[in-house]
């Protein structure tokens, strides 16, 4: 079992020296027990690949959002949004039907790791305005 929100705190300063200057980054977690049945490593892994998509999706900079929330008192979302270019209805409904698992970086492994946790992954996104991808991971109560 870890938190994950200490496991998102921890990995920040990587995360920064990840995206350049002209990308900020921007945590937002809850107060809230967020400890989760999972492998920290593997978590590791799952903000890495999705805070490089939402990089590489903003060529010219904006901001990208780490979030976190207890959406019911059982499961805990971590959110990534960016301000980047976004995904037409096609490529998302790949994304998330994995018709494609190699699209996007490292969203294969992203979807193996949510899959061992129990976890479940939504994707939102706007042609132009940005992307926003949700994992909804089971509780563990202390």
């Amino acid at each position: 079992m870890v938190e994950l929100n200490d496991v998102i705190r921890d990995m920040q300063p990587m995360l920064r020296r990840l995206v350049p200057d002209s990308v900020s980054l921007h945590l937002a977690l809850t107060s809230l027990c967020t400890q989760v049945r999972a492998d920290s490593a593997e978590l590791e892994q799952v903000l890495l690949h999705v805070v490089v998509n939402a990089r590489d999706a903003m060529p010219r900079g904006g901001k990208i959002s780490l979030t976190t929330w207890r959406s019911t008192t059982r499961h805990v979302v971590l959110s990534v949004t960016d301000r980047g270019c976004g995904m037409d209805p096609a490529t998302r409904a790949c994304i998330v039907d994995r018709c494609f698992p190699s699209a996007g970086t490292g969203l294969s492994i992203v979807h193996a790791i949510a899959d061992r946790h129990g976890a479940t992954i939504s994707v939102s996104s706007v042609l132009g305005a940005g992307t926003k991808l949700s994992m909804s991971f089971p509780v563990v109560d202390a």
